[in-house]
C-alpha cells in the first residue's frame, strides 16, 4: 500500500501548488514480507520546509491521498478493498475524511495522518502516517482611545518631572487572548517609561521626566502583540508650551525659561546669540542692550516671555503687515534681534549715543553719519521714526537687512502644546 498526505492554506479559489518542500518517507514493514505502506506529506509554508502559518480561526484546507498498493498489484493483479483516513489535528479534533478543513486557535499543533488499508490481498491491515506542524497566531489590533487616530497626541504636564501618560486599549481574536497583551512603545532618552499594568487590553503607558533634546519629542511607534500576533500604532509626544519643567540648565529655579524657549532653541528657529529674561516683558518682545554687568560692558540680546505670542511684524518691505504666533515669532525676534547685535558694536562700540558722530540726541539709534551716507534709507536725523510706522528708524533699519524667516518653516520641529503640530 502507498499513501501520501497533503496539507496547504487556501489563499485564492484556484491553488496553484508549487514544488513540494519538506517531504520524506515513511515506511512500514507488512505481513508477508512482500508487502509494505508508504506515507508522504507536502507541506506548503511560508517557509520553505517550516510549518504551515495560519490566523486565527483562518479554515485551513487538509487533503490526503492514498492508494491500495499491496503485493497483487506488483504482480500485475488488481487493488483490494479501500483506503480510510484518519486526521488528528493535534488540539483534540479529529476527522475521518480525505480532505478536511480546520481552523485553529492560536499555537503551535502537529497535525498527523494516518492512511490505512482495511483489508489488502493478504488480509492484513497495513497503514503508514506522516505530521505537519501548523502555527496560529491570534490577531491584535490597538486602538488608542485618548484620543483616538488621528487625534493620538500627548503632552507631559507642568508638574516637577512631568509626567506623559497614555491611555491604550487593544484586542485580540480569540478574546481569549486578551490578558496576554504584551505593550512597547519606543522609549525617550531621558525619560523612563512604565506600564501600567504590565500586559492586557487597557493600560497606561507613562513617560516621565521631560528630554533635554526636542528632538526627542514626536512620533513614537507603539505595539501590542499576543501569541504572535502583532499590531502597531504611533503617539506623538509634546511638551507644554508655557511650562518651566524642562531639565535644569543651572539657572535658578524662578529664572527657569519657558518650555518653549529651552526647546525651540534647538531648532533652526533660533538664531544668533540671545539669553531669555524674565524681567523684560515688553511689547517689543525682545532687545538688544548694553550690558553693564558684564565686565566689561558689551552689547547682548536678549528674548522675553512674550516671543512666543502673536505678533504683526515687519517693515514696508520685511513682512509688511504679516502676522507670526508661535515659533514662528520666536523666530522672526531672534533674527531682528540678531541683526541689532551685528551692527550695535559697529555703531556704538562704548555703549550707546557714545560715538563722536552721535544721533543728536533725538534717540532714533542711527549714527548721524549713517543716515547722512545712506539717503536711500529715507532717514532724518532730526527725527526718530523717519517714516512715520510708529517704529525707531533703528528698528526699521534691522527689520529691513535681518535674516529672513518664512512662516512655517519651523513647524516640523515644534513640539509645543498648543503649538503648530499639536
Amino acid at each position: 500500500m502507498r499513501v501520501s498526505a497533503v496539507a496547504w492554506i487556501a489563499l485564492a479559489v484556484t491553488v496553484l501548488m508549487a514544488q513540494p518542500v519538506g517531504a520524506h518517507w515513511l515506511y512500514v514493514a507488512g505481513t508477508p514480507p512482500q508487502a509494505d505502506a508508504k506515507a508522504k506529506i507536502y507541506c506548503e509554508a511560508d517557509y520553505h520546509d517550516g510549518p504551515i502559518h495560519a490566523k486565527a480561526e483562518q479554515i485551513v484546507y487538509f487533503k490526503g491521498e492514498g492508494s491500495d498498493y499491496d503485493y497483487e498489484q506488483y504482480h500485475g493483479g488488481t487493488p483490494k478493498d479501500g483506503v480510510t483516513y484518519f486526521w488528528n489535528f493535534g488540539d483534540g479534533g479529529t476527522s475521518s475524511l480525505q480532505n478536511p478543513t480546520k481552523a485553529f486557535l492560536p499555537g503551535t499543533y502537529t497535525v498527523t495522518l494516518t492512511v490505512n488499508d482495511v483489508g489488502s490481498y493478504y488480509d492484513d491491515s497495513q497503514e503508514a502516517q506522516d505530521t505537519v506542524g501548523v502555527e496560529v497566531v491570534a490577531e491584535v489590533t490597538v486602538d488608542i482611545s485618548s484620543p483616538t487616530y488621528p487625534n493620538n497626541k500627548f503632552a507631559f504636564n507642568w508638574a516637577s518631572p512631568g509626567v506623559c501618560d497614555i491611555a491604550c486599549t487593544a484586542t485580540s481574536n480569540p478574546s481569549d487572548y486578551q490578558p496576554c497583551i504584551a505593550w512597547y512603545i519606543v522609549p525617550i532618552t531621558g525619560s523612563t517609561t512604565s506600564y501600567t499594568p504590565p500586559k492586557g487590553p487597557s493600560i497606561t503607558i507613562r513617560y516621565t521626566t521631560l528630554p533635554s533634546a526636542n528632538a526627542q519629542f514626536g512620533e513614537k511607534t507603539m505595539s501590542a502583540s499576543a501569541a504572535g500576533g502583532v499590531d502597531i500604532q504611533a503617539a506623538s509626544i509634546f511638551f507644554a508650551l508655557l511650562g518651566t519643567n524642562h531639565p535644569s540648565t543651572g539657572v535658578p529655579s524662578e529664572q527657569e525659561p519657558f518650555n518653549w524657549y529651552y526647546y525651540w532653541d534647538q531648532t533652526t528657529a533660533s538664531f544668533g546669540t540671545h539669553h531669555f529674561d524674565w524681567n523684560y516683558q515688553v511689547s517689543s518682545y525682545g532687545e538688544t542692550y548694553w550690558d553693564t554687568e558684564e565686565e566689561p560692558p558689551k552689547w547682548r540680546s536678549r528674548i522675553g516671555p512674550s516671543s512666543y505670542g502673536p505678533a504683526t511684524y515687519g517693515s514696508e518691505t520685511h513682512y509688511p503687515g504679516e502676522e507670526s504666533d508661535g515659533i514662528d515669532t520666536f523666530a522672526r525676534v531672534c533674527r531682528h534681534e540678531q541683526k541689532h547685535l551685528d551692527i550695535m558694536p559697529v555703531w556704538w562700540p562704548g555703549g550707546p549715543g557714545t560715538e563722536i558722530d552721535h544721533d543728536q540726541g533725538v534717540g532714533d539709534g542711527v549714527p548721524d553719519l549713517v543716515e547722512l551716507m545712506e539717503e536711500e534709507l529715507g532717514y532724518s536725523p532730526l527725527l526718530v521714526d523717519s517714516d512715520g510706522a510708529g517704529f525707531r528708524d533703528s528698528e526699521d533699519y534691522a527689520c529691513d537687512r535681518e535674516v529672513w524667516w518664512n512662516l512655517g518653516a519651523g513647524d516640523s520641529q515644534d513640539w509645543a502644546s498648543p503649538g503648530h503640530q499639536w
